[in-house]
Formats: C-alpha cells, sequence, structure tokens
C-alpha cells in the first residue's frame, strides 16, 4: 500500500467515526449551552485518556511543552466546537454539515499561503465538482432554515480549514493534548451562560459516545493522516461526512434531506471516490511521496 492510499484509509476511518456527530446531537436533544457544556467536558477527558494512552509517563511534559502551534490549533478547534454546535441548533443537520464542506476551499488556500504547498489540478477539480455537488443539495433547502445558522456553518468550515492546515505543518505532532484544552473555554463559557446545567439522564448516553468515542476516535486518526496527505486532500475527504452524517439523521430521526440532498450527496461522494482513485494511482507510479 502506497503512503497516499494508506493516509486515505486512515482518513476515511476517522470520518466514519465522527459522521454520527450530528445524529448524537440531535437525539440529545439538549438546548445549546448544556449540550456545548457537557460535550466538551467529555470531550476534553476523552482526549486526555487518548494523551495518556499514547504519552504514558510521559502525558504531563506533553501539556508542559505545547508549542504555540499547538495553541494556534488549540483555538481554531475552539471555536470551531462552538460554531458548530450552534449552527446546529439554528438550522439543519444537512445544511451544517453542507457548509461545512466548503472546508477543502479554505483548506487549500491556507495551505497554499501559509505551507508553500502546491495545489495540484486534480485538487481543483475535485473541489470544483464538489461545489456542483453542494450547488444542488443547498438549492433545495437554503431557503427555509435559519440564515445565521448557515454563516456559523461556514465559519465553521473556515475554522476547520485551519485545523487541518495546521496538522498538515507539523504531521509527526501528538495533537490530542491540544484537542483536549481546546474545550476548556467552551466549558467555561457555557458554564457561565447555561441556565442550568441539569440535563435529562436520556441524553447522557449520546453525551458520553460524543466525547469519549467520537472526537478521540476520529481524532486519534485523523491526526495521522497529515504524516501522508495533503491538507486539501484531507479536507475533501471530510466531506464524506456532509454526505454521511445528514442521512444518519434522516434515517433514525426523519430529519429528512430532501431530494436535492440526494443528488447533491451523490455528485459529492462520487466526485470523492474518482479523486481519491486518481491519488492513488499517480502515487502508484512514485510511492516515495505522495502526489
Amino acid at each position: 500500500m502506497s503512503n497516499y492510499a494508506k493516509g486515505i484509509l486512515i482518513t476515511v476511518i476517522g470520518v466514519l467515526i465522527l459522521s454520527p456527530d450530528a445524529l448524537l446531537v440531535r437525539l440529545a436533544d439538549l438546548d445549546l449551552w448544556p449540550l456545548l457544556f457537557w460535550r466538551s467536558l467529555f470531550a476534553s477527558a476523552g482526549f486526555f485518556l487518548l494523551t495518556a494512552a499514547v504519552e504514558g509517563r510521559h502525558t504531563p511534559a506533553a501539556y508542559l511543552g505545547m508549542t504555540r502551534l499547538n495553541v494556534l490549533l488549540a483555538a481554531c478547534y475552539s471555536v470551531s466546537t462552538i460554531l458548530f454546535v450552534t449552527s446546529l441548533t439554528l438550522t439543519s443537520a444537512a445544511n451544517t454539515l453542507i457548509m461545512m464542506a466548503t472546508a477543502p476551499v479554505f483548506s487549500a488556500l491556507y495551505s497554499r499561503l501559509f505551507l508553500g504547498e502546491p495545489i495540484h489540478f486534480r485538487t481543483v477539480v475535485a473541489i470544483a465538482g464538489c461545489f456542483v455537488g453542494i450547488v444542488v443539495l443547498v438549492g433545495g433547502s437554503l431557503d427555509s432554515p435559519s440564515f445565521w445558522g448557515d454563516v456559523f456553518g461556514l465559519l465553521n468550515a473556515a475554522m476547520w480549514g485551519a485545523v487541518i492546515t495546521i496538522m498538515r505543518a507539523s504531521p509527526r505532532t501528538n495533537w490530542s493534548p491540544a484537542f483536549s484544552l481546546a474545550y476548556l473555554p467552551v466549558i467555561l463559557i457555557s458554564a457561565f451562560c447555561a441556565p442550568t446545567l441539569v440535563v435529562a439522564s436520556a441524553a447522557v448516553p449520546y453525551l458520553l459516545a460524543m466525547g469519549f468515542i467520537v472526537y478521540p476516535g476520529s481524532f486519534g486518526f485523523l491526526q495521522l493522516a497529515p504524516r501522508w496527505l495533503a491538507a486539501p486532500d484531507i479536507a475533501l475527504l471530510l466531506l464524506l461526512e456532509s454526505v454521511i452524517g445528514p442521512f444518519l439523521v434522516w434515517w433514525f430521526v426523519r430529519e429528512m434531506p430532501g431530494p436535492h440532498a440526494f443528488l447533491g450527496g451523490g455528485i459529492v461522494l462520487g466526485v470523492l471516490v474518482l479523486h481519491s482513485i486518481a491519488g492513488v494511482r499517480m502515487a502508484g507510479r512514485n510511492t516515495s511521496d505522495p502526489p
């Protein structure tokens, strides 16, 4: 298996673990601030356990040795967390994840500006193809959901693109300590803003699943991907969540995406498959470096 194919496999596993995120938020059925508080508290603990599993007795040093790049990632991810949940509370899960699908554009721009990485022609074509799918999908639903929910979703995509680019800037770094600390500002803000932190017992399993499985599990894989994939390629594969997530929400809670979502999601998925196949074939000709 080429390095590029390995990167694709690791990224897809991470995305599959992350995909139930929007569904779990819907199933928890909580107001914004209690949801942010408990989701962030459990996720911070989950990333701490992941850090401890990787670093062992060096765990304290992993936190104390954080660089400015770690702090920058933590800040971007902290803002992204608030934007994502806020968008989900104001608009449909499909629209939130559709807006998140613009992350490859931001990631490609950031990588070019700050890392000097070229944007390959096939990646430009894939981004354009995904935009066609997004336009088709959005065309049938943007007239009804809240405008601000969509705006927050787009800003979340900008933050996601930054997170991916930062991980690419130092691909051998264990980012789990930074992710763990990224939730602390969210915990403090939500604790201050929430009228109450008491939640129904029925919501607890979903909050635990988000905190201890979905986030540390997915990012445990995703933070390995930049070792073999460029940031725009990772961001493109993350678009799978924009296809899978809405259908999980539809399947379990009957939040219907609509026919435009089926067609647009199919276009995005098809483009990603073709993009990945082309990348694997190119990597097969030169296994020393990813294309």
